[in-house]
């Protein structure tokens, strides 16, 4: 390695006590996830508002825990636009998830509280993903990360398309014989009974 070459990646990376410290705060984010939305499901509450809670709660845990530390550390706690593509990102976990947890709900029947658990998971590994290629000190260069963005949103793209094209077609059945129908007889009886009256 020459004078010239830039810093070996080992010199980015923190000292052994630090990284436990950065992975153990790894996993307050999905734990809290986890314990909310299985909070709320036992108290009655449905999937989805479930879901959009405990992640939009997890998602702060998980910002002020790991990411705005590491943030400061790099000299980029006050980047806008870097902020604004962490708020993307977590849209798109949280898009991902929730056509997950869809499909293993409403159309493979699993209880929502075991659902959440893969569901979790899958978006730990799109937060992964994204640090990697918003927080990684080798991909400074903005080519670099469009290049790896070239890759990533196709494949993520697609991915969300195979969890909810089948839901979309199932919603699209449901209103011909479910609500739609028992609102027309509601409708009937009661024109009916105000005529005989």
């Amino acid at each position: 390695m020459t004078s010239a070459d830039p810093q070996p990646l080992a010199a980015h990376l923190p000292p052994a006590p630090a990284a436990r410290r950065f992975e153990t705060a790894s996993l307050a984010a999905p734990l809290v996830d986890l314990l909310l939305f299985n909070a709320a499901v036992m108290a009655g509450m449905l999937w989805v508002p479930a879901h959009l809670g405990s992640f939009a709660i997890a998602t702060l845990v998980n910002y002020f825990v790991k990411l705005r530390p590491a943030l400061l550390a790099s000299g980029r706690g006050s980047s806008l636009r870097l902020h604004a593509l962490l708020l993307v990102a977590s849209l798109m976990t949280l898009f991902l998830r929730g056509g997950l947890l869809g499909l293993l709900t409403q159309q493979l029947g699993w209880p929502a509280q075991l659902a959440i658990v893969p569901a979790v998971l899958a978006g730990v590994g799109v937060s992964l993903v994204a640090n990697d290629l918003l927080l990684s000190p080798i991909l400074s260069s903005r080519g670099q990360l469009l290049r790896r963005l070239a890759v990533v949103i196709p494949a993520y793209a697609l991915l969300l398309r195979l969890l909810y094209i089948g839901q979309v077609e199932l919603l699209r059945k449901r209103p011909t014989t479910g609500t739609t129908g028992s609102t027309r007889t509601s409708a009937t009886s009661i024109i009916h009974r105000w005529s005989r009256g």
